[in-house]
């Protein structure tokens, strides 16, 4: 077209208005379009000629509308794995993409690094510290929650953070062991050993003060171990052949419903060491009173009295730290609570032989890196996978969801199948490192943000943090005492019961509340894995009884146009004599089709 047009404008007014005429049909014929608008000022045809004039495609032809149905239905079936396989077309997995956008969305650094500059390397420098240091008392609290030695949480923040560092999509989350998880673990896991594998407790059973974790250390770990190699199989499955979608019958009343009941749980899981009793590790909530108010006669007011002064401090510090005004200049200190504390603690048991024979404190520490070991055998896979099971689908409904807040945050997106990726190759790589089940923790990507982290390399540098302690620090961890990290657990879940989603649920939808209700209950007073199960229940009964009776929207037209809306969004409209018009609210399939058309009968009678 700019040819004719070009050769046009030197020639005639006849040679121009031929071109004008002549030259839309061509374009149409070369393009394969079905319409083609002119335009140009009225009475002369020529000025198409001229800059201001322009032709718009407004349609395809049939055929070549043909040949794009066939092009998205092939990219279609090219998403979902499954469906191509079943098809027998290979070509559209794997040549499909081509291989530079392929590898960059398999591995990540090869978009952000390039981005790295001097004031981003920076902000990752600090950032990565600061994480470090809020890393290593919080990993140590965590793995006391699961019943495995401190030195499983440090190599767990130090392993599946390295490998995440190099397949997330996420360029603030940071990974490693979190509080949901660690509840999640030890209550699934709780008296799974079997009576070879630990006489001593089954010699007693639940009415031993001592757990299996406790009796039977080795063996207990070996079982964490196989759970964290399992949730790693599943999302590394799940990421292969797009079973992530499966993960948003999980919806929000349930997460936010089982993470406020296993909140109070965990923290009344913690008073054993703010009291200074021995009680039996218990996964209800009414367990937990139960037994320690049958050894309250045994508190340690010391211990009680220094451990209310550490969560008062840990309190009084996350409210400076974060007040309005306060955090202008403050803001530095709000990771270094949790240190702050294991270090005076430590400091206090240090130099005082007098508190060391009255107060439990944390002992040994191995040094050095993560030994190698086989994660599991066949004979744990299916004592564990119910465990495994809702550690998957909790732990990664959390990571994807910090992952998205935080990419919405600074303006880019994040792939969901690639997270899955990520957090099961970091979970299965950890599980051969002796690290226990990891996920994406909100508080430590938030300070990350909150810092300046700008990529995953932040995230690095907190593992090289960890791994410096690992190998020179550990002997600096022997005195903290147990009521320390204790106050750090308590005062870090404290957020997460969030009664003002509850307030907003029962406002919004009153079904919605019941199931975040049904949730909380449940895993405070039947354990973990049935409050998951049954709010996944509650959430489905609910989605299959809204899909059995859909809404049937009445429609009527706007007087004066050909625009037919619901007549309970407009005010005024008129009905067509002997025609009934409706819209449904959801498709037609067998459990609604009789409602459906009782409800048409009814209205039409």
């Amino acid at each position: 077209w700019d040819m004719v047009r070009q050769s046009a404008q030197g020639g005639t007014q006849t040679q121009a208005l031929a071109a004008a005429m002549v030259g839309p049909i061509l374009l149409g014929a070369a393009q394969e379009v079905e319409e083609v608008v002119v335009s140009y000022r009225e009475d002369d045809p020529a000025s198409l000629l001229e800059d201001d004039g322009h032709i718009k495609l407004v349609a395809l032809s049939v055929d070549r509308s043909d040949m794009v149905s066939k092009l998205l239905e092939r990219r279609r079936r090219g998403a979902n794995p499954i469906s191509a396989l079943s098809n027998g077309n290979f070509a559209t997995i794997n040549i499909r993409a081509r291989l530079i956008p392929f590898v960059k969305r398999r591995f990540p650094p090869l978009v952000w690094v390039p981005q790295v500059t001097r004031r981003t390397l920076v902000d990752d420098l600090v950032a990565g510290l600061t994480v470090g240091v809020m890393a290593i008392p919080q990993a140590m609290s965590y793995a006391a929650i699961v019943g495995v030695p401190y030195v499983i949480g440090l190599y767990t923040a130090f392993v599946p953070v390295v490998v995440y560092a190099f397949l997330g999509t996420s360029r603030q989350l940071v990974v490693g062991p979190v509080a949901m998880e660690s509840l999640l673990i030890a209550s699934g896991l709780s008296g799974l050993l079997t009576e070879s594998e630990c006489p001593k407790w089954h010699a007693h059973g639940k009415s031993s003060l001592k757990s299996q974790s406790q009796l039977c250390p080795e063996e207990y770990t070996a079982l964490v171990l196989a759970t964290t190699f399992v949730v790693g199989l599943l999302e590394t499955v799940s990421s292969i052949f797009g079973l992530g979608v499966l993960l948003r019958f999980l919806g929000k009343p349930v997460i936010t419903g089982f993470t406020a009941g296993s909140a109070i749980v965990i923290m009344t899981s913690q008073l054993k060491d703010v009291f200074g009793i021995k009680i039996p590790n218990s996964e209800t909530l009414q367990e937990v009173v139960k037994n320690i108010h049958a050894e309250a006669h045994h508190t340690s007011g010391l211990c009680v009295a220094l451990a209310l002064a550490f969560i008062a401090y840990l309190l009084f510090h996350r409210f400076v730290t974060r007040h309005r005004v306060l955090k202008r200049y403050l803001w530095w200190l709000q990771p270094l609570g949790p240190l702050i504390v294991v270090i005076v603690g430590a400091l206090m048991l240090g130099n005082s032989p007098y508190l060391q024979s009255k107060l439990k404190y944390v002992g040994h520490i191995p040094e050095g890196m993560p030994p190698a070991r086989v994660p599991i055998t066949s004979e744990m896979l299916g004592r564990v996978f119910p465990t495994a099971f809702g550690a998957f689908v909790v732990g990664d409904m959390e990571a994807i969801a910090i992952g998205k807040g935080l990419a919405d945050k600074h303006g880019y997106s994040i792939d969901s199948t690639q997270e899955l990726l990520a957090q099961g190759v970091a979970n299965l790589v950890g599980s051969f490192f002796s690290c226990y089940t990891a996920t994406g923790s909100f508080s430590r990507s938030a300070v990350n943000d909150m810092v300046g982290g700008k990529t995953q390399l932040a995230a690095l540098i907190s593992a090289l943090v960890v791994m410096f302690t690992l190998l020179f620090l550990t002997s600096w961890f022997f005195w903290v005492p147990k009521f320390a990290l204790a106050a750090i657990v308590i005062t870090s879940v404290i957020p997460l019961v969030d009664v003002g989603s509850a307030i907003q649920l029962y406002k919004m939808s009153k079904k919605d509340f019941v199931v975040w209700l049904t949730a909380a209950s449940l895993v405070m007073f039947l354990g973990i894995l049935q409050g998951i199960a049954a709010g996944v229940a509650l959430s489905l009964a609910i989605v299959i009884y809204e899909t059995a009776k859909p809404q049937i929207i009445i429609l009527w037209r706007i007087p004066g146009t050909t625009i037919y809306r619901n007549i309970k969004q407009e005010s005024t409209g008129t009905f067509i004599p002997n025609v009934f018009i409706c819209r449904l609210g959801s498709s037609l399939y067998f459990a609604n089709v009789v409602y459906v058309k009782e409800m048409l009968l009814k209205y039409v009678e």
